[in-house]
């Protein structure tokens, strides 16, 4: 099985898996992803691009994809963030959540409903949509949750 991984997250390794990092940008900038994948993983990341860039992106993970092979996709919750912004509950988290950070600052942000409807335009299906837990840690070495839209597509044209 081959493995590419976007973002900077730490994933199961599998025995007899091939894994490779690769930069969103840097895919995105040459509107090439080399290889063929059994699995992407896109931790995190998806909100770095500008929405003009995710469409491109994602017909090139679809088309890198090998017939079952499956994309799975974190991305901060966008409804979360927006309701702790309008009850005024909002912390460090909500804004990284919303706005990234100046190393990484994010250009849009995702219902689960949004996120969705991009992966089933990309002619992938949607297999999983849930909310879930991510374990992140802060610049000053802090760790916490943060609430995420997780999703499978896979490709089964």
């Amino acid at each position: 099985m081959k493995v590419a991984i976007f973002g900077n997250v730490q994933y199961p390794i599998e025995e007899g898996a091939v894994y490779e990092r690769l930069d969103i940008h840097e895919v995105v900038k040459n509107n090439k992803l080399d290889g063929e994948y059994d699995r992407i993983v896109v931790s995190n990341c998806l909100p770095e691009l500008r929405r003009d860039q995710v469409m491109p992106f994602f017909k090139l993970v679809h088309d890198a994809l090998t017939q079952r092979g499956e994309i799975i996709i974190q991305v901060p919750s966008a409804e979360y963030a927006c309701k702790q912004m309008f009850t005024n509950n909002h912390n460090n988290m909500v804004f990284y959540m919303l706005y990234g950070n100046d190393a990484v600052p994010f250009r849009a942000c995702y219902t689960l409903l949004s996120l969705r409807t991009l992966v089933e335009r990309s002619g992938l299906v949607v297999r999983k949509a849930a909310q879930e837990l991510m374990e992140i840690q802060t610049t000053t070495g802090e760790k916490d949750v943060m609430p995420v839209h997780a999703l499978i597509g896979v490709r089964n044209d």
